[in-house]
């Protein structure tokens, strides 16, 4: 998949504000893996995602998830926002060159070094391109909207000829396995980590945004 060249260039977001937030997703992401261990009477050690809450300066206090919010949610809410979480960890982890070895960074340990705003910028073009994949999977299967039935693809109504094409030209795996060969719920689950990540790599590159504007997360019309 060809993807555009940005040639523009983006105002510089301190890094102060940068490490700040991901230190706030951090503690998200490890409550959200203690709440949903509980929940299922498993130990938190036995879960998939093993993290420690960051233990610096909790400057983006208004970031962080409350108790009372987890306990609204239900499992499927649950595990959809755990993704998403999941999704803009990975962002940070990537953003701040933090991830070695595949290991569980800790945003608050040490300094880090941010990677150029072009290098962001391409990086989101390719997530968004690949969130954009997975809704029009999930389109072309009927289940992200009831009114497009069901059908191969090419007699789906709603979903236009020009999109499958588009939506063949980009490829995105998950799951360690092509998109075709997953189900609606593990497409549904990857979609949710694509905009968790789209959040922070869009968040990063626009400095007046702010963390709670919901477009950061938004997938356009096009791939592309």
């Amino acid at each position: 998949m060809e993807l555009p060249v940005q040639s523009d260039s983006f105002p510089t977001r301190p890094f102060s504000e940068i490490r700040a937030l991901a230190v706030a997703v951090q503690v998200n992401l490890a409550r959200l893996v203690e709440f949903e261990s509980r929940r299922h009477g498993r130990s938190s050690a036995d879960h998939p995602i093993r993290i420690e809450t960051a233990d610096g300066d909790l400057a983006r206090l208004d970031a962080l998830l409350g108790v009372h919010t987890l306990a609204d949610l239900d499992d499927e809410s649950l595990q959809l926002r755990l993704r998403e979480t999941w999704g803009r960890y990975c962002a940070f982890a990537w953003v701040l060159s933090a991830m070695v070895d595949e290991s569980f960074p800790d945003f608050s340990a040490a300094d880090h070094d941010v990677r150029c705003n072009a290098a962001v910028a391409l990086k989101r073009d390719e997530v968004h391109a690949e969130a954009w994949k997975l809704r029009h999977e999930l389109r072309v299967r009927g289940w992200w909207d009831p009114a497009l039935g069901g059908g191969s693809a090419d007699s789906i109504p709603g979903v236009a000829d020009e999109d499958h094409v588009l939506a063949r030209r980009i490829e995105c795996e998950i799951f360690e396995k092509c998109v075709d060969e997953c189900d609606a719920d593990e497409i549904l689950l990857a979609l949710h980590e694509h905009m968790g990540i789209l959040a922070v790599l869009q968040w990063v590159i626009r400095p007046a945004s702010q963390w709670s504007d919901p477009d950061l997360r938004e997938i356009a019309d096009r791939p592309f």
